[in-house]
């Protein structure tokens, strides 16, 4: 009575992740990440992205329980200009819209949760220069009225990091975030609208693509690392950020 544990991987549905992480390059995998998500049915699902850049050239949805889940992410050693990434599963977001949307769950669905866990995220950015400004990418993931977990997961170089919001849709939702590492320019968690706690533990906002200082000078002047509207509480352990506006 449980439901049954489909584990299910991208690269079945034609996923290559064989990019660079320049924009254009590889193979677009898009639609073979759509296709396993919807693929996943009642129960539990477990996506698996193995190792490799997957470029991603619109926004994927999830509007179901599921678990995806990569090897990890390094972010390599920062340098002053943009660093080379290290090894892991990174979904590179070449567009600018948002990345990664879980909207509510439909009451059929046995599980409530979404799951992000071992991965990293990437866009594409100008190279740091006097004056520099990001690029104006949307949130790489947003969760509107739905549970979702992101666990070990790196943002390279987001200008917008994760959102929680009410989509209208009914339910509450709540965030819950452990060991979220990233470089963030303009926001790195916004909670909009959470009718309960969002939890936060060990996040740790650094310059990991650009130890730059005109990157620096941007987020010094731009940078909220987590902005609440309303949000029911909030626990929060084992913050850090630094060069930012607003911590919170």
């Amino acid at each position: 009575g449980g439901g049954t544990l489909w584990t299910l991987n991208v690269k079945d549905y034609g996923a290559l992740g064989n990019s660079n992480g320049t924009s254009g390059n590889g193979n677009d995998d898009t639609a073979a990440f759509q296709a396993a998500i919807d693929a996943a049915e009642d129960g539990l699902r477990y996506i698996i992205v193995p190792e490799g850049t997957y470029r991603l050239t619109s926004t994927l949805n999830i509007d179901r329980g599921i678990i995806i889940a990569g090897v990890g992410a390094s972010p390599g050693e920062e340098t002053s200009t943009p660093s080379a990434r290290g090894r892991g599963s990174w979904l590179f977001f070449n567009h600018t819209g948002v990345g990664i949307i879980a909207t509510v769950l439909p009451v059929e669905w046995s599980t409530s949760g979404v799951v992000l866990r071992d991965l990293g995220t990437m866009r594409t950015q100008p190279a740091p220069a006097v004056s520099w400004v990001p690029t104006d990418h949307d949130f790489d993931i947003k969760a509107g009225s739905c549970d979702l977990y992101i666990q070990n997961v790196m943002f390279w170089n987001a200008t917008r990091g994760v959102m929680a919001y009410q989509d209208g849709l009914g339910g509450g939702g709540r965030l819950t975030m452990d060991n979220v590492r990233g470089h963030f320019f303009k926001i790195g968690v916004y909670v909009q609208d959470q009718y309960d706690l969002p939890r936060m533990s060990n996040v740790h906002m650094w310059p990991f693509w650009a130890d730059n200082a005109n990157v620096h000078a941007y987020t010094r002047a731009n940078l909220y690392a987590i902005w609440l509207e309303r949000s029911d509480g909030l626990d929060l352990s084992n913050f850090f950020v630094i060069f930012c506006y607003a911590g919170i």
